[in-house]
């Protein structure tokens, strides 16, 4: 993932070779892409839990979702302080 600051917002670009990843990819995109770093803190993304996505990833899967949350808040924390 490769996140870009333009205009007072997050653009995020991303991939993978796996078809799985990249999907999970897509939801985080489709959530957070051209939002504010406000936004996105202020609006973590439960819906994993909620729908109950979590328990039908493996544990790597899992594991990769929660770190590139964790990556995409990180990041609008930063850009929120500036």
């Amino acid at each position: 993932m490769v996140p870009e600051f333009i205009d007072g917002k997050i653009n995020l670009k991303g991939s993978s070779d796996s078809v799985i990843v990249r999907g999970l990819f897509y939801l985080v995109y489709y959530a957070y892409n051209e939002e504010t770093p406000e936004t996105i803190i202020n609006n973590p993304l439960s819906f994993f839990e909620e729908i109950g996505l979590s328990n039908h990833l493996g544990q790597s899967r899992s594991n990769g979702l929660n770190s590139l949350r964790k990556k995409i808040t990180s990041i609008a924390t930063e850009l929120s302080n500036k």
